[in-house]
């Protein structure tokens, strides 16, 4: 479904599976494990326009809404990553293989954006970053590893939005216009109809 070399597959098992160190987190992406993936059902509310089989769920958001490869869109450059919205009969292309999902959920990482964050949440943040471009970089292009590691160093900035104040290392205008010049995908953020 992406491109990876087999010759990691254990470790990258690792990352995704249920608990321990090696976890991979990502905000927004709790992992379904294999056993869930194959017996995986959608719910009535939630059923999809296309059949099912096109659709593999392997993540949700915590919201209700899951991260799905969408395999009869396959194309060169692998699998796409769509989101399935639980409470919408629409649902959004998110990126354009697997590889690029998790690339554009580490940048998304680094927005860190949050109120009175300590010092140690600061360090953290930046840490994980780094264990992204570590953990992941054999998925990447070079020049996305050096991305996530360059981000890591990024000094913080405060800004305001929504009336709010906040600090992270990237406003959203800055992470969007980030991940879409790294990963090229017109379809990122459009739209298409999934259930009725």
């Amino acid at each position: 479904m992406f491109h990876w070399d087999a010759s990691r597959r254990e470790e990258l098992i690792q990352l995704f599976s249920v608990s321990g160190f090696h976890y991979l987190f990502l905000m927004m992406c709790e992992w379904h494990q294999p056993d869930e993936i194959r017996s995986f059902a959608f719910p009535d509310y939630m059923k999809p326009v296309q059949p099912f089989s096109e659709f593999v769920p392997f993540a949700h958001d915590g919201c209700g809404n899951e991260w799905c490869f969408w395999t009869t869109k396959a194309t060169g450059r692998g699998v796409p990553v769509v989101l399935c919205v639980h409470d919408s009969t629409e649902s959004e292309y998110h990126a354009p293989d697997f590889a690029a999902f998790l690339f554009k959920k580490a940048v998304e990482h680094g927005m860190m954006a949050t109120r009175n964050a300590s010092a140690e949440d600061v360090a953290d943040g930046r840490n994980a970053l780094r264990r992204f471009a570590a953990d992941l970089g054999f998925l990447w292009p070079e020049d996305w590893t050096a991305t996530v590691n360059d981000l890591a160093e990024r000094p913080l900035k405060t800004w305001t939005a929504y009336g709010q104040e906040y600090t992270g290392l990237l406003e959203d205008d800055e992470c969007t216009a980030m991940i879409n010049a790294k990963l090229n995908y017109p379809l990122a953020g459009k739209t298409f109809p999934w259930t009725r």
